[in-house]
């Protein structure tokens, strides 16, 4: 009887453990499948260039590398990279204002939930070009009214993608702040598709609490919070067809003959629920293109 049971015992150990592996194995499928926020690295392939054109002969949109007395305007420059982030590799960030970041480099039962300030501007790409709309003509005194343009003539989209999907714009951000000024910053979101079935999620906890879709993290006081996601769609500031025709309200004013600094930041918003796994190692190209109107 005791070999009879020894025999049973060791069977039963052996379903057991068999049971328990299946249980693993299923387990490690399901956070295979998982698609998780903040951990998504990205490459950007080029952020090469600006360009600036106008509607009128007596105005004309100079752009330059550098500002100041160094100012060489012409049609087109290179925007230069003034953060220390390698921009190859992109990683999920949180803003409010272009001016506080955090990022989450932990994550618990599924959600990032541990946030920490982003030194150094690290994991975004920060560049920064110099705009001057020069007037001629008795008008000195007038005013540009800028818009981004994507028409054929400027070369199309100010940002695409080279993903077998074009994912990477779902969660992606554009960030500009004209003349150093924090309240001229503008966060514009470069599609309004999603991605598909399973590839989205809501992967963000503060306080205990998972936070909504369209949701970002404030961290300009001592605590992380979540606010409404200030992004608005590109084409709300975007001129396309070719009789030019303008959006509402412009990007910036600016003064004419007058030098300002932009300051270009492309980034991954974390909170996105378009920032998972989906768009790992996609790439993407910027050219950004203004157009001016006299106002």
């Amino acid at each position: 009887m005791r070999k009879a049971d020894e025999k049973f015992n060791t069977a039963r150990l052996r379903r057991s453990a068999f049971a328990a592996a299946m249980m693993c194995m299923i387990l490690l499928s399901v956070l295979t499948a998982a698609t998780y926020a903040w951990f998504t690295a990205n490459r950007v392939v080029g952020t090469s260039r600006v360009t600036g054109r106008t509607a009128v002969e007596n105005a004309e949109l100079l752009i330059s590398s550098t500002g100041g007395e160094s100012f060489r305007g012409s049609g087109q420059a290179d925007i230069i990279q003034v953060n220390s982030s390698n921009r190859e590799y992109l990683m999920p960030v949180s803003t409010a204002d272009l001016v506080h970041f955090v990022s989450s480099m932990a994550v618990g039962e599924g959600y990032a939930s541990y946030f920490t300030p982003v030194t150094n501007e690290s994991g975004y790409f920060h560049g920064r070009v110099y705009i001057m709309a020069k007037v001629d003509g008795g008008a000195e005194n007038a005013s540009v009214a800028l818009y981004l343009d994507e028409s054929e003539q400027a070369g199309g989209a100010i940002v695409s993608s080279d993903g077998e999907n074009g994912l990477i714009l779902n969660a992606a951000r554009l960030g500009l702040v004209f003349g150093g000024d924090p309240d001229t910053a503008v966060i514009l979101r470069l599609s309004e598709d999603e991605n598909g079935a399973g590839e989205r999620g809501m992967n963000t906890m503060v306080d205990g609490v998972a936070i909504e879709e369209g949701s970002v993290l404030d961290s300009s006081g001592d605590t992380v919070r979540p606010v409404p996601d200030p992004s608005v769609p590109i084409d709300a500031y975007t001129v396309k067809d070719e009789d030019e025709s303008v959006p509402p309200r412009p990007i910036f004013t600016a003064k004419a003959n007058t030098i300002y600094p932009v300051d270009i930041y492309f980034y991954l918003e974390g909170c996105d629920a378009d920032c998972t796994e989906a768009i790992a190692f996609d790439g993407n190209e910027l050219h950004l293109a203004f157009y001016g109107v006299l106002s």
